[in-house]
C-alpha cells in the first residue's frame, strides 16, 4: 500500500480519520494525502447574504481567502507532533465538479474518513458525503465513528451474502485480527422475512468461502431480523465487535448488502468502523 486518502472538513472530529490513517499508514510504511474540499456554493450563499453589492470580485475574494485559511490549517495538522516521521502531503479542491469528482481524481489504495451518522440533521451532508465516498471510491473505504488513540482490530464481523465473488483473493489495506488469539473472524448472514434460503446451504457456502481465505478458525452466525442493517449491528454488538466489513461490486451493481438503505443505516447507526471492500 502507497497512498491513504483522507478527505477533512477541517474539524477535530475529522482529526479521528487522521489518526487512524497514521495508525496504518506507521505499520505498512504509507504516505497519507489529506484532501480538503472547498464548498463554492456555500461561498455563494454567504456572498449572496451581505449588505454590499455583490460581485464576481466579491466571491473571487472570500475564496482566495477561504483557500488561504484551510492551506494554512492543512498544513497545521500535518504538522502536529503525532504525525512526526510521516509523509503527508496536502491538497485543497473546490466542489465545482462535486465530491466524487475530487475524490477519484486522487488515485489511493484506501480512503479513511470520519462520520458520526444521521443522530440529528447538523450531520446530514456529512453523512450524505460518506455515503457518497462509499459508492463511488475506486479502492476500499474505511468509515471512522469515534475518537481512537490506537487502531489494530481484532473482533472483525464479516456481514455476507452468498455471492461467489467474495471467494476471489482480496487484499485487505491494512493486517486484520493481528495479535488475537480468538477466531480469525466472525461471518454473519442475515435473514430478512423476504429470505427463503436454507440455513444449512447458507452454512456450506460460508464454510466454502472461509476455506477460499485460508481461515482456520472462524464462527458462523445466522441471524433473522427486520432489516439486514439491524442484524448486522445487533450482532456486532453482541460479539463487541471492533470492525464491521461489508462487501460492493461497485457504483452501479450494488450487492444484496448495499442495496436499498442497508449501507447507509450501517455507517449511520454502527458506533464501531465500516471497512467497505469493493469485490
Amino acid at each position: 500500500m502507497q497512498t491513504i486518502l483522507v478527505p477533512t472538513d477541517l474539524s477535530d472530529f475529522s482529526l479521528n480519520a487522521m489518526n487512524v490513517a497514521a495508525t496504518i499508514c506507521r505499520a505498512r510504511q504509507a504516505n497519507i494525502l489529506l484532501l480538503h474540499v472547498v464548498p463554492i456554493h456555500a461561498l455563494s450563499l454567504t456572498c449572496s447574504d451581505v449588505s454590499f453589492p455583490v460581485g464576481s470580485y466579491d466571491l473571487q475574494r472570500l475564496m482566495s481567502e477561504t483557500l488561504a485559511t484551510a492551506a494554512d490549517e492543512l498544513r497545521r495538522i500535518a504538522s502536529r507532533p503525532e504525525y512526526q516521521g510521516l509523509t503527508i502531503e496536502t491538497a485543497i479542491l473546490d466542489d465545482t465538479d462535486g465530491l466524487t469528482n475530487a475524490i477519484t481524481t486522487h488515485p489511493a489504495d484506501l480512503i479513511v474518513m470520519a462520520s458520526r451518522g444521521t443522530a440529528d440533521i447538523e450531520t446530514f451532508w456529512e453523512t450524505s458525503n460518506a455515503e457518497t465516498v462509499v459508492r463511488f471510491a475506486n479502492c476500499p473505504v474505511l468509515v471512522v465513528k469515534e475518537s481512537q488513540t490506537a487502531f489494530a482490530p481484532k473482533t472483525i464481523l464479516y456481514a455476507v451474502e452468498v455471492d461467489d465473488q467474495l471467494k476471489k483473493w482480496q487484499r485487505y489495506p491494512f493486517q486484520l485480527n493481528e495479535g488475537s488469539e480468538d477466531a480469525d473472524g466472525y461471518f454473519l448472514y442475515v435473514y430478512t422475512p423476504s429470505d427463503n434460503r436454507e440455513p444449512q446451504a447458507i452454512r456450506a457456502w460460508i464454510e466454502e468461502l472461509a476455506l477460499s481465505k485460508g481461515m482456520a478458525h472462524y464462527d458462523i452466525a445466522i441471524r433473522s431480523d427486520k432489516t439486514a442493517a439491524e442484524g448486522i449491528i445487533r450482532y456486532a454488538e453482541e460479539i463487541e465487535a471492533d470492525l464491521i466489513v461489508l462487501f460492493t461490486h461497485g457504483r452501479k451493481g450494488l450487492a444484496h448488502l448495499l442495496l436499498g438503505s442497508v449501507a447507509a443505516d450501517v455507517l449511520n447507526h454502527a458506533g464501531i468502523p465500516v471497512l467497505i471492500m469493493r469485490l
